[in-house]
């Protein structure tokens, strides 16, 4: 008891939040644990995580996506900052029919999202080493991001790479910073349409999460 869990203990956590998994996705999901916290200082990745943390805060919360919002079979999505692959990997894990983009400009970042889609055998995963405003006109189904805080910048960096009619969805931390008026006006602006705006818990987690779907016109 009080003993700090280490990444060994992911299988546990993913049992106990995420029981519905096939077996041969849980099992890349160990791997990806394993190649995260095996190259986390190197790929400067994130801060040490325990293991409960690893999964609720990297997995769980990236899956959120598959479960309220869920791409279309075969869509085309990207994931812009992808960072060390959240939301990407475990959702390239889970949708092995999904075409997902990692696009992550940091040059160690890019190069570790390489080795784990090898690692992973993830043949659905391509990794774009640039800033997505590089990829402007690639006609995303889907584009979406964990790494922003504020709508409007999250838009102006979506909007460009998804066609008319695709989505960008926002990983938001607390909706309540941003006014729902605010969100909508946001949309508009970029030539958009706020159509949802799905609120979440996670274990451990004391304040909700906001996923934010925002179709372009």
């Amino acid at each position: 008891m009080g003993e700090k869990v280490t990444l060994a203990d992911v299988g546990f956590f993913l049992n106990k939040y995420l029981p519905q998994i096939a077996g041969s996705a849980r099992e890349k999901l160990n791997k990806l644990a394993a190649l995260h916290e095996k190259y986390r200082k190197r790929a400067r990745l994130s801060a040490a995580l325990e293991a409960e943390a690893y999964v609720v805060h990297l997995v769980l919360d990236s899956l959120k996506l598959q479960e309220l919002a869920p791409p279309g079979p075969g869509e085309s999505l990207a994931d812009v900052g992808s960072g060390g692959g959240y939301p990407g990997l475990p959702l390239a894990i889970v949708r092995e029919d999904l075409k997902i983009t990692l696009i992550e400009p940091s040059p160690r970042k890019a190069e570790y999202l390489r080795l784990a889609a090898a690692e992973l055998e993830l043949g659905n995963v391509a990794v774009e080493g640039r800033p997505a405003e590089g990829l402007a006109g690639s006609g995303f189904g889907v584009a979406c991001t964990k790494a922003f805080a504020r709508a409007a910048v999250a838009l102006r960096l979506l909007f460009p790479i998804i066609k008319a009619g695709g989505r960008a969805v926002l990983f938001l931390g607390d909706v309540a910073e941003e006014r729902l008026s605010d969100l909508e006006s946001e949309a508009r602006a970029a030539s958009g349409q706020l159509v949802n705006i799905h609120e979440y818990n996670l274990p451990t987690l004391a304040r909700p999460r906001f996923l934010v779907e925002v179709i372009k016109d």
